[in-house]
């Protein structure tokens, strides 16, 4: 247990985060494995439960004009997902392993929980979760620029 706190508490959405709020987050996550060519998720599938990459790398990709486009690829501490702890909706890409990958599953209904016992950790994961966003907005205004020049 101790390994598993001190590796969330290297992950940027975790670093406000107590060793005692960690504790709580060790008992609420759940870890799966994935191999090599293995979909995490599809898009359109309804979720409800967002990932941190432990190992491994992942691949976003969203369906246009019947191609694949690749959205991001993500690293070791990155996370994806989240959108499915707030609201009941279709994933809006499909996440393929690129290596094998140890992810770590926090689902919407543990992550109410989580916060009923602690409504801190809800507060300081949604704060790292909203700054992670705000850098993706910012990304996506950057390469829809790109598209008009």
């Amino acid at each position: 247990m101790a390994d598993l706190i001190e590796e969330l508490s290297g992950m940027a959405l975790f670093k406000l985060l107590t060793p005692a709020q960690l504790q709580l987050i060790c008992e609420a996550i759940t870890e799966k494995k994935f191999h090599r060519d293995e979909n995490v998720f599809e898009e359109n599938q309804e979720g409800d439960a967002m990932y941190l990459i432990s190992t491994g790398t992942i691949k976003i990709t969203k369906r246009f004009q019947d191609k694949d486009v690749e959205v991001v690829t993500l690293y070791a501490g990155d996370f994806f997902g989240e959108i499915t702890l707030f609201e009941r909706v279709g994933r809006t890409g499909t996440a393929k392993v690129l290596e094998d990958a140890t992810l770590i599953e926090l689902s919407r209904d543990k992550f109410a929980r989580l916060i009923s016992r602690d409504p801190y950790v809800g507060i300081k994961i949604l704060y790292r979760i909203i700054q992670d966003m705000a850098k993706r907005i910012q990304r996506m205004n950057v390469q829809s620029q790109s598209l008009f020049i």
